[in-house]
């Protein structure tokens, strides 16, 4: 396996739980309650998994090693990935807010405010969604084949060393695999 590898396993495994967001988006207007519960894990995998686990081992590991071979171009693309990074913090912080919003209000959308909050939700979940999408291509086209050519296998398995420790330190052990299983189980809920 190579840091390439992990990261785009990452990224289908993000992938598919930004479609079950949109799913929820596009169903939620039409319920009288958001599946509030399902939207906190989702957030709880956008906060822990995407951020400090995947967004960790991008900003710790890869970029600071990138700075230091990379051309001035490389240099600023890295920079322009941070600053979605940075984008991306700034959304799931939103979705937070709005949900403590909702929860007030029993997550029943019958008053104007858990309305607005709910109309919120959706707006930035949808902006988080089309944010990411755009995000984890450009990894996926533009990063990664560059941590390919730039890097030895030798560095490359530095890498995946270095992930293993940052992911058991982040967020330790058996939560990753908590993640894939509460995908799983949303995936039956809004795949089916």
């Amino acid at each position: 396996m190579k840091p390439s590898d992990e990261i785009i396993a990452e990224h289908e495994a993000v992938l598919k739980v930004l479609d079950i967001l949109g799913i929820i988006c596009d169903e939620s207007s039409e319920l009288p309650q958001m599946p509030l519960a399902h939207i906190e894990y989702i957030i709880d995998f956008f906060s822990i998994f995407v951020d400090k686990c995947h967004h960790g081992k991008e900003e710790d590991i890869l970029f600071p090693e990138l700075y230091i071979v990379g051309t001035p171009r490389q240099k600023n693309f890295v920079g322009f990935l941070i600053k979605e990074h940075q984008k991306a913090r700034v959304l799931v912080q939103e979705m937070l807010e709005t949900i403590k919003v909702m929860k007030g209000a029993d997550g029943l959308l019958t008053t104007p405010a858990s309305e607005a909050a709910a109309d919120k939700l959706i707006a930035v979940s949808r902006s988080y969604i089309n944010l990411m999408r755009f995000h984890i291509n450009n990894e996926n086209q533009n990063l990664l084949p560059l941590i390919e050519k730039l890097f030895s296998r030798a560095k490359q398995d530095e890498f995946l060393t270095l992930f293993e420790q940052l992911e058991s330190e982040r967020i330790g052990n058996g939560l990753h695999q908590n993640f894939h299983n509460m995908i799983n189980k949303l995936s039956l809920i809004y795949f089916s």
